[in-house]
């Protein structure tokens, strides 16, 4: 009886499924905010750009005070190479963003995010295995690699340019954020954003690329009924030149995320996102490539200023991103 808790992804995606599945038995429920999961992709030579997370289309009301904290916890083990290149990479990773936003005037809103990244050897690979075998995905070589173990390793020509074998807890980059709200109407909603990433990370512990990097994007949501509605960001990310991989990095990705939410009963609400981007090197490696994956999940609606959203994310485009992302975020608004 204790086994099938030991797998948390697994156990995740259950809850989910029986939540589908009461929702359909359930009177809907308007829903409130339209909130994407403010996930990413964590793989460690993209989490260095300035990639922003997804947006809410709709911004608070003035002079309101939102605060959020988002973890990201995720594993990968990934070997790839070609006739120039060749990269293993086996690690699990860690990123703590804490954000601070401000409504200071009607339809404006400013944001300042801090992070903090740690890459160590982990404890999940046994509950990847068992995860994989659950759903019936493919292993690659995890099952015969050590586990718990941490490796960064990519080579292009013969020659070594990265290399990290232990643990690193640091500093990330800073990002600054403004957002105007466009459109404001009872079933829809349409705000542009920019921000600004600047290098108070290390790229030498891949906690920042050492560049500032500009990002300038759409978000917009949409009610179908009473409790569906939908959600979708798309802009670009324009890329100072960095210190990893400097020679391969591109100047600029698109991106783009949409979503479905649904609110069955007071006070849970479903998610459903599927978020990609393009790649920021010049590789034809697929981990360093262009990326696309889907999380899906739930929010708890603690009380009528706090929730607490608890995702799962997984890479469509395969081995492109991390094998398995979980994503926790409390919110709370003053």
């Amino acid at each position: 009886m204790l086994r099938q808790y030991q797998n948390p992804a697994g156990f995740a995606i259950r809850v989910f499924y029986c939540l589908l599945f009461l929702n359909l038995f359930s009177p809907p429920v308007s829903a409130d905010n339209i909130e994407p999961f403010s996930s990413r992709d964590q793989n460690p030579f993209t989490l260095i750009f300035g990639l922003p997370s997804p947006v809410a289309a709709r911004l608070p009301a003035e002079n309101n005070w939102l605060f959020s904290s988002t973890i990201n916890l995720s594993n990968t083990i990934n070997l790839q190479q070609n006739s120039s290149e060749q990269l293993f990479v086996d690690i699990e990773s860690y990123q703590l963003n804490l954000t601070l936003d401000k409504t200071f005037r009607p339809g404006w809103m400013a944001s300042i995010e801090l992070s903090f990244v740690r890459y160590g050897s982990g404890f999940m690979d046994d509950w990847i295995v068992d995860y994989h075998r659950m759903m019936g995905l493919p292993q690659g070589i995890r099952p015969a690699l050590p586990a718990d173990q941490l490796h960064i390793e990519y080579q292009r020509n013969g020659n070594n340019l990265l290399n990290i074998q232990q643990g690193i807890a640091a500093v990330g980059d800073t990002t600054f954020k403004l957002a105007h709200q466009i459109e404001m109407a009872d079933d829809a909603h349409l705000s542009l954003w920019g921000s600004i990433k600047i290098p108070t990370g290390s790229s030498q512990k891949l906690s920042g690329s050492g560049a500032l990097d500009i990002a300038l994007w759409l978000a917009y949501e949409q009610k179908i009924n009473a409790g569906t509605g939908w959600y979708f960001n798309g802009g670009n990310v324009f890329l100072g030149q960095g210190d990893v991989l400097a020679t391969q990095q591109k100047s600029s990705a698109l991106f783009a995320t949409a979503g479905l939410q649904f609110h069955p009963w007071q006070p849970v609400l479903l998610k459903a996102q599927l978020d990609m981007h393009q790649r920021f090197y010049d590789s034809a490696l697929k981990f360093l490539g262009d990326v696309v994956q889907i999380t899906f999940g739930g929010s708890l609606l603690i009380n009528k200023n706090s929730r607490l959203d608890i995702a799962v994310a997984e890479d469509i485009q395969v081995a492109a991103s991390p094998d398995v992302n979980f994503n926790i975020r409390y919110t709370t608004r003053y």
